[in-house]
């Protein structure tokens, strides 16, 4: 006769076994298999750093440094600053926090300057600056303008020009929005040179946001608020000196919803150590939304990056058997107002996963000779 015998352990930190065994009466023989399962094996630390660009440029996370359009950091320290640069493009520094997660990923405009002119073709030829078409081309379509028509400065001398670009800091973080609350974001802003010009009578700078009607904005520089007008998608605001005035888009967080997306188990070799497991990333709106300059470096700035699949790695240390990696993510839907504007924005954000690893081991066949229990 024989018996077949489960050892069956559960592990929550380290290994605790529970064995049950079958009693052996004389004259008998068996044979037993062990199997142990690990539940909730401990994680490697496996912290992963993406940024894309949308030109080649050299970007530093500590001490490491590492150039192209897409890099990688792994392992980074948990909370930090990103510093980007490209040859002609407006430098960037961005913080970071990983806090309880493990991937982030940073979808980075490096905008172009705008178009420079001369100060005798402004002051004396009355030209109109404008950002030209490769800013233009960098901001979704958005145009930006400004013509002296009299006024003068009084400030400081030298070459013209007009850049819009998007902050990189400032602002509220996407997980720190909650239902019921107001916040003024800044998607973008405007760099008017030379730096400190002061004008007798306010110039108008006009801004040409594509898909902007309706929004509540309005634009600053500090606590100073400038008069504007707005036609449709064109703004024109009243600018008494020149340094950055930010375009300010008023919302409010209507409503917030939670949910759990459970991805379909990973089975590996646990010997291998690690596992990768797609998930998908960033946010999703919809397509009235995603048209609108303002809009989009809003919910860009907010939550990252446009909805895509990333590889999660998930690490620990080797043994023999087998592994299962179980990811499950937590889905936010906001909905904000703005103006007449409601902007309706699905975020896929933390990512949890769990490792149980099985092995079994057959042990050697025995046979008693007498004896009874």
């Amino acid at each position: 006769m024989k018996k077949n015998v489960l050892k069956l352990a559960s592990f929550a930190v380290g290994l605790c076994v529970a064995t049950a065994l079958t009693s052996c009466h004389s004259g008998e023989a068996y044979e037993a298999e062990e199997t142990t399962v690990v539940n909730n094996v401990t994680q490697l630390e496996a912290r992963t750093l993406s940024v894309h660009t949308n030109v080649a440029a050299t970007v530093t996370v500590g001490t490491e440094t590492k150039t192209g359009q897409d890099v990688e950091f792994a392992n980074p320290a948990a909370a930090g600053t990103i510093n980007i640069t490209a040859t002609g493009r407006q430098a960037k520094t961005i913080n970071y926090n990983f806090k309880d997660g493990a991937v982030l990923y940073f979808d980075v405009e490096l905008e172009s300057a705008g178009k420079t002119f001369s100060q005798a073709d402004v002051e004396t030829n009355g030209a109109t600056v404008t950002n030209g078409t490769d800013n233009a081309g960098d901001n979704d379509g958005v145009e930006a303008s400004f013509a002296l028509n009299g006024s003068n400065n009084t400030g400081t001398t030298g070459d013209y020009s007009i850049t819009v670009f998007t902050p990189a800091d400032g602002g509220t973080a996407g997980e720190d929005v909650a239902k019921g609350q107001s916040y003024a974001e800044t998607p973008m802003a405007i760099d008017c040179k030379p730096d400190g010009a002061q004008f007798d009578t306010p110039i108008k700078v006009t801004l040409n946001i594509p898909g902007s009607d309706g929004y509540d904005v309005k634009v600053k520089s500090g606590a100073e608020e400038a008069n504007i007008a707005k036609d449709g998608d064109k703004i024109t605001a009243d600018i008494p000196h020149f340094s950055v005035w930010d375009v300010i888009l008023n919302i409010a967080c209507a409503d917030l919803t939670t949910e759990t997306k459970n991805y379909d188990d990973v089975k590996v070799d646990a010997n291998t150590g690690s596992a990768n497991v797609k998930v998908d990333y960033g946010y999703e709106t919809d397509a009235e939304t995603a048209k609108s300059a303002i809009a989009k470096k809003l919910l860009k700035k907010m939550f990252g990056t446009a909805k895509r699949e990333i590889t999660k790695k998930v690490s620990w240390n080797a043994v023999e058997g087998t592994a299962t990696v179980k990811a499950s993510q937590t889905v936010k839907t906001y909905k904000f107002t703005s103006g007449s504007k409601t902007i309706t924005v699905t975020v896929y954000g933390k990512v949890t996963t769990s490792v149980s690893i099985e092995t079994s081991k057959p042990e050697e066949v025995k046979t008693h000779g007498g004896g009874s229990n």
